[in-house]
């Protein structure tokens, strides 16, 4: 340590040594308290790091500390502090170098190793580079070995080819020198029925060779290969007839490829079919005739009160198709067993299955409603529908040919479909008619309320349209379907517009004379008749645009023409109503005016004093006409709602005002008592009128009360009274 260091020590403590061990202690127990002071990591970080100085700045504070606290107590000698610590260092360097070495023993051995690996590297590498080079060329000598084996074979295999080719031509020459030669004894080939299905393959071979060897005497040869094919044909479909009688699947699959190979098998396969039972036993025919005539099968609808018989189940179709689908399926397990391509016989098989089973069945079940045209259209709608749904997706599910499904069923049913929509038109206006009849001679019907009855036939008759019109959807040919529409719509325009609504409204549009008592039944049963007319009109034109118009939508003919069918109606209609009404006005007038005919000359004109019973009540005509008035609104609201009772009360209200004017001009009115009286009654008329809720007619009748004015104002008064008042706009 410096001089510096020494002279702060107490001389006593400078005499006294303490133990290197006793240093160290004090050492690490003053680290603690230096830490927090100058001694801290920092200073090992220096570049120019010195032992003596780290010494120094340990021991500093210790020293000084000792100097103050405890001068008589044992003394702190940091030189052996400093020799410990500098021993330390010097271990320290030594393990440092120690440590030094090992690193660079172990970084030359890895040197080693990596340069002994990289050379490792390099021969695996060429090594692997000529095992490649080896393996290419053993390659290609394998390549051209196995292109030399296969020139080779396949030169073998010609040979071999022309080989048999050459002695299959002298074979077939000498069976046609056999046959052309009857004297020449025949192979076995000929003679052996084992050989049968091999003779086959010889005599189609002999057929192409005679058609080309026309020679005068090779004749007896082509006859007798002509005669040989038909009776080998024969032969084997007699043989497979038989195994399919027994059963004998191989045996059936033997001959079906013989056959097929001879001449396509078209006659196998014919022969196959002609043998199912499903087309000539007797059991199978008498189950689908009896099945057809089963009305057992078939149930009805519960009747709703409207006459119309609804079909609501028929099972015969069902059992039918079901029973087809079950059997086509046990066939086309043979079919597959049996046949190289079963598409084919599958093919003609549903076709047979169409033509001949579903045709006979078909005809046999409608032909049993024959005598009655409703129950015919509803069997055969209900035939179209069950085809579609049951029959054609159980028959698709099996692979065909060019089998247009459609054109099956168009070669069945297309007959009826050309004569449907004519049957069905007829069955349509024979209902309409049949029902109108009823409804002009029930007697139970003439004494319902008009209008109920006649909406509940309309929604009947429109019932039965609605029916009509999803059967033609169904059964109309796709190109008549707009036109059929348009035509069974023509028979709703005739049956329900022209011979129902329009011939209620002429018959009750001729009214009686106001003085005969049927006149307010009849002007009451002709508003009813046109209330129920709009309701069925509406119903009419609401069917048309909900149910017509959607199928004629692409057909602008067809559209044309059916609107202007049911505009001709509706204005046919609208013209008869206005003529109806306008006599119906002037019969209420008339009504009204033979009411007021009843007004005595003495009603206005008072020459006694009996004030209170007569001046304060209407007149008893005045009492009459108001009831007329009542009784005439209830009955124009019965027929009119909107905007039509607001016109016809508005022409009838100004024509009573008119009415009203002109009878009170009539009449002479006493001054006084007169007036109160005539003022009475032109009061009664305005409440009366109210019940119109016009307020055009209200304002109208206000007249009343100003002409009531002339008969109690003075005389001076009354030019002003005419003059100014609304008297003034009246002639």
């Amino acid at each position: 340590l410096s001089m510096s260091r020494k002279a702060v020590l107490p001389p006593a403590a400078s005499a006294s040594k303490l133990s290197a061990g006793k240093a160290g202690a004090q050492a690490q127990a003053y680290a603690k308290t230096a830490s927090t002071n100058a001694f801290n990591e920092d200073m090992f970080r220096k570049e120019a790091f010195s032992a003596l100085e780290f010494v120094e700045t340990l021991s500093e504070p210790l020293l000084l500390e000792q100097g103050t606290s405890n001068p008589t107590g044992p003394s702190f000698d940091p030189v052996a502090l400093r020799d410990m610590y500098e021993r330390s260092l010097k271990d320290l360097a030594s393990l440092q170098d120690d440590i030094e070495d090992k690193i660079e023993d172990l970084a030359d051995q890895c040197t080693r190793v990596d340069r002994d690996h990289r050379g490792k590297l390099h021969d695996l590498d060429g090594q692997l580079e000529r095992h490649f080079t080896l393996f290419k060329n053993l390659d290609r000598r394998i390549g051209g070995v196995a292109n030399t084996a296969a020139r080779i074979g396949e030169r073998l295999e010609s040979v071999d080819q022309q080989q048999k080719r050459a002695q299959d031509a002298l074979d077939l020459i000498q069976y046609f020198l056999e046959l052309n030669n009857p004297s020449r004894e025949r192979s076995s080939i000929f003679t052996d029925p084992s050989q049968a299905h091999a003779l086959a393959i010889v005599i189609k071979k002999l057929t192409l060779i005679a058609a080309e060897l026309d020679l005068p005497n090779l004749s007896r040869g082509r006859t007798a290969t002509e005669i040989l094919s038909n009776s080998l044909e024969n032969e084997l479909l007699d043989q497979f007839e038989a195994a399919t009688e027994a059963k004998q699947i191989e045996r059936m699959q033997e001959c079906a490829h013989t056959l097929i190979e001879f001449n396509g098998g078209e006659s196998c396969i014919a022969r196959y079919i002609g043998t199912l039972k499903m087309f000539f036993d007797v059991d199978s025919l008498s189950f689908d005739e009896n099945l057809a005539s089963d009305m057992t099968k078939r149930s009805f609808a519960e009747d709703k009160g409207d006459g119309t018989i609804e079909i609501a189940q028929d099972t015969r179709l069902d059992e039918f198709y079901a029973d087809i689908i079950k059997s086509c399926d046990q066939e086309y397990k043979i079919i597959r067993k049996v046949f190289p391509k079963p598409v084919a016989i599958m093919t003609t098989l549903i076709q047979r299955i169409f033509e001949q089973r579903v045709r006979n069945f078909l005809e046999n079940m409608l032909g049993f409603d024959s005598n009655d045209l409703s129950l015919y259209l509803k069997t055969l709608a209900l035939t179209f529908d069950k085809t579609k749904k049951i029959l054609l997706p159980g028959l698709k599910r099996y692979e065909t040919s060019g089998l247009d499904f459609s054109n099956l069923m168009n070669s069945v049913l297309g007959n009826y479909q050309d004569v449907y929509i004519d049957k069905e038109i007829l069955c349509l206006t024979s209902f309409f008619g049949e029902e109108l009849r009823r409804y002009k001679t029930d007697p139970e019907i003439q004494t319902q309320n008009i209008v109920e009855s006649c909406q509940a036939l309309t929604n009947k008759l429109l019932h039965g349209f609605s029916n009509a019109i999803q059967r033609s959807t169904l059964l109309s040919h796709a190109a008549d379907l707009p036109s059929n529409a348009r035509r069974l719509f023509a028979s709703v325009v005739k049956y329900v517009g022209y011979d129902f609504l329009l011939a209620n409204i002429d018959a009750t549009v001729r009214l009686p004379a106001p003085t005969d008592p049927k006149c307010i039944p009849a002007l009451r049963k002709y508003f009813e008749t046109v209330k129920a007319s709009t309701i069925v009109m509406n119903s009419v034109q609401n069917t048309f645009n909900t149910v017509v118009l959607p199928l004629l939508q692409g057909n602008v003919n067809e559209l044309t023409q059916s609107r202007d069918t049911l505009g001709t109606l509706v204005a046919a209609l609208e013209g008869r109503v206005a003529s109806g009404l306008e006599n119906a006005l002037a019969t209420m007038l008339g009504g009204l005016e033979r009411v007021l005919a009843d007004q005595k000359k003495t009603d206005f004109k008072f020459e006694d004093e009996n004030i209170n019973e007569r001046v304060t009540d209407p007149t008893k005509v005045c009492v009459s006409a108001a009831r007329t008035l009542q009784q005439n609104y209830e009955i124009v609201a019965v027929g009119l709602d909107g905007k039509n009772i607001e016109t016809f009360l508005e022409e009838y209200g100004t024509k009573v005002l008119g009415v009203l004017l002109a009878h009170f001009k009539r009449f002479k009115v006493s001054k006084g008592l007169g007036g109160l009286k005539i003022i009475r009654d032109l009061s009664e008329y305005k409440e009366a009128i109210k019940i119109f809720r016009l307020s055009t007619v209200t304002q109208a009748f206000s007249v009343l009360s100003e002409i009531g004015k002339i008969y109690i104002v003075q005389p001076e008064n009354l030019a002003a009274v005419r003059d100014e008042g609304p008297l003034a706009t009246l002639d």
